[in-house]
């Protein structure tokens, strides 16, 4: 009987290791991302053969075209100070988010500070700061908001006041 040595024997598991890890990563590996004939996988089309497959793909669109009237664009009127002008966002956002897009295009300038639970308030903005015990508020379609600005989600056509109260 022959004498396996133990370097061969070590080869032999090595070699057997790496075969086992290759066979269960094979395994575990999505196939749809194997690409053939060289075409992209991320493109869609509806397979006439496989109906169920157009299904899926319908869903898809579905949810695509759900996400767009989601995040129609909307707008309001900012009113601060000497500022009267119509800003468009999408709809889901918060006055925050749509004051800070202009605030980063230089079209908008506004301070403030977090308060935790409540959310943003706004101490400066456009020419009107609060000082000497007045403080900055804002409205919504004249009425008086009760929350921050990075709280409230303003509807389309909202007509937001700011005052120093």
């Amino acid at each position: 009987m022959h004498k396996i040595s133990k370097k061969s024997y070590t080869k032999i598991l090595a070699i057997f290791f790496i075969i086992s890890l290759g066979l269960f990563v094979y395994s575990i590996y999505p196939k749809n991302n194997i690409v053939k004939d060289n075409t992209p996988t991320n493109i869609e089309t509806p397979n006439p053969i496989y109906p169920a497959e157009n299904k899926s793909i319908e869903k898809k669109s579905e949810v695509v075209n759900e996400v767009k009237e989601k995040t129609q664009t909307e707008t309001i009127t900012l009113i601060a100070g000497e500022i009267n002008k119509k800003l468009e966002f999408n709809s889901g956002q918060t006055l925050y988010e749509i004051l800070f897009a202009e605030f980063s295009k230089n079209l908008l300038e506004f301070k403030g500070k977090e308060h935790i639970g409540i959310g943003f308030f706004v101490t400066d903005i456009g020419t009107l700061h609060q000082d000497d015990g007045k403080y900055l508020m804002y409205y919504i379609n004249g009425i008086e908001a009760s929350s921050g600005i990075s709280v409230y989600n303003p509807k389309d056509g909202d007509v937001i006041l700011w005052k120093l109260n």
